[in-house]
């Protein structure tokens, strides 16, 4: 079987820390990890056998950082960057003897907008990039991890899914209150990332198995996607000499993940602080546990980047639209109204408006945590809005008109049919351009 079909069948088993390795091995505070792909090739071939000879399923590419937002002044470009971690790490699987090879992709290192500068569509130009060299190089899979900004892992999703047929596997960091650091929760999370047709999704970094033990139980309950789990070593402190030491050893953290895979988890490994020696404990704490396959929730999730609400639990007649004025100012007027009701989700209607939905969801994200709900519009004009939703909006299509559908099968949502009351929950498919 290949890598998504094997999914949620059996357990597999992710690779441990690369920085952990590399620091080991002499690599400098404020150095670029990546250059060791080109400058020292057989410190990377080592640092992947040796996870692979712990019994890893997956490792992954040492990509982390590479995307061309993070190296500006790299003496390298980003396709010899990905094309030497590839080669890599194929020479390793080769000496192992078995094996996939992940294209890692790690954060751009910038805030999007609004709260930063990196507009949407440039985080996904430079994802985009990266990815297509990884599956230029034979990449087996596309790694999405550690995100904190559930709209930045959209980005992420969105580049991979646009730019091959690989299976996607997306992984956010959670911290010890089980949020983003942009305050995205659980539901929040899988409700985005179903909706963009992932194959696995999950927790790394963050924290260690016990503090984030929780959270990652909340998305074996939530989630119809095969679940990960790659924690860190435990919560780090900083030792005598300023090196930094992880707060569990390697057989409680084994035993903690292992407890997480038997309850449903069904792709494990490391993250900071984790050695091969972590992997190779993991590997036999796990031997012989096999995932529970996952199966539908039942849910209908909307979502912002911040939490969701299942759409059949909404009283939807209730939920009066906003009538989209011609004012950007007039409309943030009427958001913030429409807040302090506290409403559940933001309804807006674009019916007798002139003003680009793109341009009031853009407006509207600025302020609100909200889900949206968007009607009015055409597929046409609605394109540009739902590939910027921060989250996963509902919008209404009268007599299933087949256009708008589409569109919401592209970039995940749910469609309300007024005429018959039905919810349909759109999701991208998982092999699908």
């Amino acid at each position: 079987m290949n890598l998504r079909e094997t999914l949620g069948r059996r357990l597999l088993l992710l690779d441990g820390a690369t920085g952990t390795q590399l620091q080991a091995r002499g690599l400098g505070s404020g150095q670029t990890p990546e250059l060791w792909n080109i400058e020292r090739r057989e410190d990377m071939i080592a640092i992947h056998h040796s996870y692979y000879a712990a019994g890893a399923d997956l490792v992954l590419s040492n990509t982390f950082g590479v995307n061309r937002l993070k190296l500006r002044n790299c003496p390298y470009s980003v396709d010899e960057l990905v094309a030497a971690a590839l080669e890599n790490l194929r020479a390793a699987r080769d000496q192992a003897g078995h094996g996939w090879l992940g294209v890692d992709i790690g954060p751009t290192g910038h805030l999007m907008a609004p709260m930063g500068d990196l507009d949407f569509d440039e985080a996904v130009a430079s994802f985009s990039e990266t990815i297509r060299a990884g599956a230029a190089a034979g990449a087996d899979a596309v790694v999405i991890e550690t995100m904190t900004d559930l709209y930045e892992l959209k980005a992420a999703v969105l580049a991979a899914r646009e730019s091959c047929h690989l299976p996607v596997l997306a992984t956010a960091a959670f911290g010890e209150n089980g949020r983003l650091l942009t305050g995205g929760d659980a539901a929040a999370l899988v409700s985005l990332l179903e909706a963009l047709g992932v194959d696995a999704l999950g927790l790394n970094c963050g924290a260690g198995p016990l503090q984030l033990s929780a959270p990652v139980r909340q998305l074996v309950h939530l989630s119809s996607v095969p679940v990960i789990f790659k924690p860190n070593a435990g919560l780090p402190h900083t030792a005598e000499g300023g090196s930094v030491r992880y707060d569990i050893d390697v057989d409680t953290f084994a035993a903690a993940v292992a407890e997480a895979a038997q309850e449903g988890v069904a792709v494990v490994g490391g993250c900071c602080g984790t050695t091969p020696e972590h992997i190779a404990k993991l590997h036999a704490a796990c031997a012989g546990l096999s995932p529970v396959p996952p199966f539908s929730k039942q849910t209908i999730y909307l979502s912002s980047g911040a939490q969701a609400v299942d759409a059949r639990a909404l009283d939807l007649a209730s939920l009066a639209p906003i009538a989209v004025p011609d004012s950007l100012d007039d409309l943030l007027d009427e958001v913030f109204d429409r807040q302090d009701e506290e409403v559940p989700v933001l309804r807006l209607d674009f019916s007798q408006s002139s003003l680009p939905p793109l341009d009031a969801v853009e407006a509207v994200q600025e302020i609100s945590r909200l889900p949206l709900w968007l009607e009015g519009s055409d597929a046409g004009i609605l394109s540009g809005a739902l590939r910027r939703v921060n989250g996963k909006a509902m919008v209404t299509v009268p007599g299933k008109d087949r256009e708008t559908l589409a569109l919401l099968h592209r970039y995940g949502g749910v469609a309300y049919d007024p005429d018959s009351g039905t919810l349909t929950d759109c999701r991208r498919p998982r092999s699908s351009l």
